[in-house]
């Protein structure tokens, strides 16, 4: 009998270890697969393809914890300005684009462009749209 539970033990032990290890391997190729899905993300903003870049980059924003976050956002930051810098875009369109850079990084933005995202926010708010100052809500 004390032979049957000494097996019994060692056989559960051995499967404990293989699923702790399948385990181990399945998480190692999920992470190696955001990897690459985020390179080709970054391969694809390279290339200049932002439309088809945003999608990759939201697909991967959906998913994404900690750092991966903030790396992601700046990505979709840069494929909207990339988006704005496009020719013959109306000043208008070009605001639109930058605002959306804005609203994921706004690092990624020069000075110029911030000055046009203001501009772009102050239009959309319209004219009744105040200052938020305290004193004018009275």
């Amino acid at each position: 009998m004390a032979k049957k539970s000494s097996s019994m033990a060692k056989n559960l032990v051995m499967v404990l270890f293989i699923v702790g290890a399948g385990g181990f391997v399945w998480m190692k190729m999920q992470k190696r697969a955001l990897i690459k899905q985020e390179s080709q993300a970054i391969d694809t903003l390279s290339d200049g393809k932002c439309e088809e870049a945003i999608k990759l980059f939201e697909k991967l924003l959906g998913t994404a914890k900690g750092e991966a976050v903030k790396r992601h956002k700046t990505n979709l930051a840069k494929c909207y300005v990339g988006l704005a810098e496009a020719d013959g875009l109306s000043v208008a369109k070009q605001g639109e684009f930058y605002v959306k850079a804005a609203e994921y990084d706004e690092s990624v933005l020069t000075d110029t462009t911030r000055r046009l995202v203001e501009m772009t926010r102050k239009k959309k708010a319209g004219p009744d749209a105040g200052s938020g100052d305290a004193a004018e809500e009275k």
